[in-house]
C-alpha cells in the first residue's frame, strides 16, 4: 500500500513538473535561431532516457536512430546562419571530452581484436560523432542551461509517470540497503540509480536558470525519487553540491569580475581531490563494502595491472566477465571505467576535460558556485557510478553537458550582450530575497 501511494505520488508530481516545464521548453522552440539544436537537444536526452528503459535496453536500432536525429537537426542548425555570441563561449571543453572518447575508442579497438562488429563498432563510434558535431557548432550555437533544464526535467517527469503502470517498478530490500517505501523505487529501468542521479542533476539545472522560487515543483520531484529510490549517492551529493553552492556564494558575492588564481586553483583542487578520493576508496575497500563495489574494484585493478598506461579498452571487460574473472556488474565507478579502458592517459585526460570545464565555467560566468555545484555532483557520483559513460550512447551522456553548458540568454533574445548574459534569471527576479539568489 504505501509503495502504491509513493508510486502515485510521484506520478502526480511528474505531470505537474512536465506541465511545468512546457512554457520554457515553448519560448526557446519560438526562436528560429535555436529551434533545431533545441529539438535536438530533447532527442539526445529524451531519446536516450526512454533508450535506456528495460523494453528497450539492448535496442541499438532505436539508440542509432535518436543519434541521427540528433545529428541531422545540428546539421541543418548549423547551415541557418547564426547571429554572433559575445563573448564566445569556450571550445577547451568539448575538445577535452572529444578526445576523452577518441583516446577511449582507440585503445579499445586496438586492444580488443573481437571488437570488429558494424553493429558495435557504429554504438562505440555514435557518442564521438555526437561530440565531434558539438564541436563544430559550440562557437555558434553552445548548449545553455536554458536549454537544458526543462528537456532534462521532462525526462525524468516520463518515467514517474510510467511507473504506476509498471508491475516490477520496485527492487526488494537486501543486506546492504532498504528504503523507507520497504523497497528501492527503480521506476522502468534495472537499477534504482539510474534515474537518482539523472534527478540530482535535471534540478541542480533548474534551480541555478529560475531561481528557488520557480523550483518547488522540481523540489518536490525530486526529493519524492530520491526518498524512494533510497540511492544514498545521489541524496549526498544533492546536500554536498547545494552546501558547497552556498558557502562558496557567500564568500564570493562581494567579488567583481572572473575568478582570479585562487579561484582557479579551487576548481582545480576540487576536480583532483575527487580522483584521489576514488582511487582511495578502490585500493582499500573491502570486497564487501559500498554494496559490493569493493570486490568490483579489486579485480578491476588487478586486471588492468597488466597494462595501465594505455589501458585495456572499455569492451575487455565483457570478454573477462565471459572468462569469469571479473564481475558481472560494470566498474560502478567512472574513475575505475576510465582508468580500465583507457590507463592513466585516459585518467589524465579526463581530469583535464573536468578541470578545464569547471574553470571554463567559472571565467565565462565570473562566478564560482555553479561551477563548483555542477562539478561536485558529477564528481561525486562518478565515486560509485559511472555517471556519465563517454563511450556509451545511452542516457548518462547528457549530463556531460551541464558541466559546460553556458549561462543563459546567450542564444536567445532575453539578454543583449553585457553582464546580464551571466545571470540566472530575468531583470525582474532581481529583488527576490537574498536568501533565493545566493544561489543563483
Amino acid at each position: 500500500m504505501i509503495q502504491n501511494t509513493a508510486e502515485i505520488v510521484i506520478a502526480v508530481l511528474s505531470l505537474l513538473v512536465l506541465l511545468r516545464s512546457l512554457p520554457p521548453l515553448a519560448r526557446l522552440l519560438r526562436d528560429p535561431d535555436i529551434r533545431a539544436s533545441t529539438l535536438a537537444l530533447a532527442a539526445l536526452i529524451i531519446g536516450g532516457v526512454v533508450g535506456d528503459m528495460e523494453i528497450l535496453r539492448g535496442t541499438s536500432v532505436f539508440k542509432l536512430a535518436y543519434a541521427a536525429f540528433f545529428v541531422l537537426l545540428m546539421l541543418f542548425s548549423l547551415a541557418r546562419r547564426r547571429r554572433q555570441m559575445a563573448p564566445p563561449a569556450s571550445l577547451a571543453p568539448v575538445l577535452l571530452i572529444t578526445l576523452v572518447w577518441a583516446w577511449l575508442f582507440g585503445v579499445n579497438i586496438v586492444q580488443n581484436e573481437f571488437f570488429t562488429g558494424v553493429g558495435e563498432l557504429l554504438m562505440r563510434f555514435a557518442p564521438g560523432a555526437i561530440w565531434l558535431i558539438f564541436l563544430f557548432s559550440w562557437k555558434h550555437s553552445p548548449v545553455t542551461r536554458e536549454q537544458l533544464s526543462p528537456l532534462a526535467m521532462i525526462a525524468v517527469s516520463i518515467p514517474g509517470l510510467m511507473t504506476p503502470f509498471i508491475s516490477d517498478a520496485w527492487r526488494a530490500c537486501d543486506e546492504y540497503k532498504c528504503g523507507v517505501f520497504d523497497g528501492m523505487l527503480k521506476g522502468p529501468y534495472i537499477s534504482e540509480n539510474y534515474l537518482s542521479q539523472q534527478v540530482v542533476v535535471a534540478l541542480l539545472l533548474w534551480l541555478f536558470t529560475y531561481g528557488l522560487r520557480k523550483s518547488l515543483l522540481p523540489l518536490l520531484l525530486s526529493i519524492a525519487w530520491l526518498l524512494a529510490t533510497e540511492s544514498r549517492t545521489s541524496q549526498y551529493t544533492l546536500l554536498v553540491a547545494l552546501g558547497l553552492a552556498l558557502i562558496i556564494s557567500m564568500v564570493d558575492r562581494r567579488r567583481d569580475g572572473a575568478p582570479g588564481i585562487v579561484g582557479r586553483l579551487t576548481l582545480t583542487a576540487l576536480a583532483l581531490t575527487f580522483f584521489v578520493i576514488a582511487f582511495r576508496l578502490a585500493m582499500t575497500a573491502l570486497p564487501t563494502d559500498f554494496s559490493g563495489r569493493g570486490r568490483i574494484w579489486s579485480r578491476a585493478l588487478e586486471a588492468v595491472s597488466e597494462n595501465s598506461i594505455g589501458g585495456l579498452g572499455v569492451d575487455r571487460w565483457a570478454y573477462l566477465q565471459s572468462s569469469g574473472l571479473v564481475s558481472q556488474l560494470y566498474q560502478h565507478s567512472l574513475y575505475i571505467f576510465v582508468y580500465f579502458g583507457g590507463g592513466v592517459i585516459g585518467l589524465i585526460l579526463l581530469f583535464l576535460w573536468v578541470r578545464q570545464s569547471l574553470v571554463s565555467t567559472a571565467m565565462f560566468e565570473k562566478r564560482l558556485a555553479p561551477a563548483a555545484a555542477f562539478g561536485t555532483a558529477f564528481l561525486m557520483l562518478g565515486l560509485l557510478e559511472v555517471v556519465s559513460n563517454p563511450m556509451a550512447l545511452d542516457g548518462t551522456l547528457w549530463i556531460a553537458l551541464s558541466l559546460f553548458a553556458v549561462p543563459n540568454g546567450i542564444l536567445t533574445g532575453s539578454t543583449k550582450n553585457n553582464r546580464q548574459t551571466t545571470k540566472f534569471s530575468d531583470q525582474s527576479e532581481h529583488s527576490e530575497s537574498s536568501e533565493e539568489t545566493t544561489l543563483r
